[in-house]
């Protein structure tokens, strides 16, 4: 017996280190407390049960102040905030908090600031609105699309709050920022449509004609001027000017049937 004993004992015993090696390569490596507790937030979201994954997401910003996941804990939270507690409120103010830790980083300082303006203005804080998109339109180096939404969005939270002069600053101001002729154009186009609500024809009527000119502009861009310019033409009775004009975007303004109404009842 003892010699079958020695006989296996080189078996059982390499049977026994590789056995060691499997179960430490199944476990892999050990998790990080922060690691293992961002686990548990995403699967908490992820499947549904909010109040632990808004727990585990607020104990994991108390307790890693230089986490490399702060950011997603930060929106994650706000995602709560706006669509399970319905409260955009709190949900800008997570996202303003988020700010003051990314301050060396435009892109994602702009993401944040677009977000929480678009709450504001949800929860009708208007003033709050135009703070944060303020803040978008001074950050440097900006994209020039992000750039241009902001423009637009500062003017928009103006219209809100019943300041037009201030929408039209930005609008304004976005002619002076953005370089790019398609995304100015979007900031043109509605500075001119304002006009028009404001019964300021004289003024919006040669940026429509500067639109529907520049054959650079995105096709339903020029669209929406012509069509524009049309209407100017309707209301002065100029009828003929009108047609021309409707004939002219008629494969270009992006609702042709409103075209073809316009056609019939100039005929």
């Amino acid at each position: 017996m003892s010699n079958v004993r020695a006989f296996l004992k080189p078996f059982l015993t390499g049977g026994l280190i590789v056995l060691f090696f499997v179960q430490a390569a199944c476990h892999g490596p050990e998790r990080s407390p922060g690691d293992a507790l961002l686990d548990g937030a995403r699967q908490a979201f992820l499947d549904g049960r909010y109040g632990d994954a808004e727990h585990d997401y607020q104990t994991y910003l108390e307790r890693f102040p230089k986490g490399t996941a702060r950011l997603e804990a930060w929106q994650r939270l706000a995602d709560i905030s706006q669509d399970i507690r319905v409260s955009p409120r709190k949900a800008a103010l997570l996202l303003e908090t988020a700010l003051l830790e990314n301050a060396g980083n435009p892109a994602v300082q702009a993401s944040l600031s677009l977000r929480a303006a678009s709450l504001r203005l949800e929860g009708k804080d208007y003033d709050g609105a135009t703070k944060q998109l303020t803040r978008v339109i001074a950050l440097p180096g900006l994209d020039t699309g992000m750039l241009a939404k902001a423009c637009r969005e500062l003017a928009h939270a103006r219209i809100q709050a019943r300041d037009t002069a201030g929408a039209l600053e930005a609008y304004t101001l976005c002619r002076t920022k953005v370089t790019d002729p398609g995304q100015r154009s979007q900031c043109d186009l509605s500075k001119a449509r304002l006009l028009m609500q404001l019964d300021r024809l004289q003024e919006a009527e040669p940026i429509l004609q500067e639109l529907f000119a520049d054959k650079r502009l995105p096709a339903s861009v020029r669209g929406e001027a012509g069509f524009a310019l049309g209407q100017l033409s309707e209301d002065g009775h100029d009828k003929k000017a009108a047609r021309k004009y409707y004939e002219q975007v008629r494969d270009m303004y992006p609702n042709p049937l409103a075209v073809a109404q316009k056609l019939k009842y100039l005929k």
